[in-house]
């Protein structure tokens, strides 16, 4: 063995190689050659974390989300949450506080646009999830959310229509009712893997943007993390009745698609305005 930064020699040329007390073993040299030539700091991450962790954190990013994706309308990510995680009250006296609801929305995995949604009180369901697949599906959204009481424009909207493959977690749908259901609207049902966020991170990364935009400017907003031991119950505080809610989303997801539609390349564009669908 020779030092790293050179070899050293003496009159005659000869090579001067360092003692052995002081040449590593074959595990420091293996170790060495891992973190420092290779380069490959996740080696570490992987061994100190479990499986699922490590997976979802630390792995090498080597594609992204449409990459698989042919064009728009292929693919929808379906997910569901509280979007807003605040507390409604109802319309007539504005005094009884009538829960959070749960917003199930579809995102197109190649324009990032929301075709449709679901807005309900109570937990995320398969009825949720074919009720905002009906508002996709739904060419005059219009009139459809009128009869909520909702006002929006069509051409904030992408064209109506049936995915050919819906991808969600290993949740409600992951079960017979929903292949039943898919397959009599000739679509295809894939489910991710439990605790992997990561693989539907376009509609997880909708929902942090939603989180950092508007939860700042609603009253009424519930987080157990930051509330402390005989703090003050934001729930106290709540004026928003279920159709302000609703209208205050309807509103955000127009302007957000309006943005992502508008980015479009032509040939996508094209595909948009023409009012085909894809499956």
């Amino acid at each position: 063995f020779c030092r790293a930064e050179g070899c050293s020699t003496d009159e005659n040329g000869d090579v001067l190689f360092i003692p052995s007390e002081q040449i590593p073993s074959i595990y420091q040299f293996k170790s060495f050659a891992i973190a420092y030539i290779h380069h490959r700091p996740e080696y570490y991450s992987q061994k100190r974390l479990s499986g699922s962790d490590y997976e979802l954190t630390c792995r090498p990013r080597l594609g992204h989300a449409d990459l698989f994706c042919p064009g728009p309308g292929a693919v929808f990510v379906a997910d569901a949450t509280m979007l807003l995680d605040c507390e409604l009250v109802d319309e007539e006296t504005r005094s009884h506080n009538i829960g959070r609801p749960t917003t199930t929305l579809f995102i197109d995995l190649y324009s990032r646009a929301i075709p449709g949604l679901c807005s309900v009180f109570g937990k995320e369901s398969f009825h949720s999830y074919r009720m905002a697949l009906h508002c996709c599906a739904c060419s005059d959204k219009e009139s459809y959310f009128s009869k909520f009481g909702i006002k929006t424009r069509n051409n904030y909207w992408p064209p109506a229509g049936i995915p050919a493959e819906i991808l969600t977690d290993n949740g409600p749908l992951a079960s017979e009712a929903s292949d039943r259901f898919c397959t009599q609207l000739d679509c295809i049902l894939t489910t991710t893997l439990s605790h992997r966020g990561d693989m539907k991170g376009v509609v997880e990364s909708f929902f942090h943007t939603v989180h950092l935009l508007l939860k700042a400017f609603i009253r009424g907003v519930v987080d157990p993390k930051k509330r402390k031991n005989g703090g003050k119950n934001n729930s106290y505080e709540a004026c928003l009745t279920y159709r302000e809610y609703l209208q205050i989303v309807v509103d955000f997801i127009g302007v957000y698609n309006r943005s992502h539609l508008i980015s479009l390349p032509a040939e996508a564009d094209l595909f948009y305005e023409s009012g085909l669908e894809f499956n």
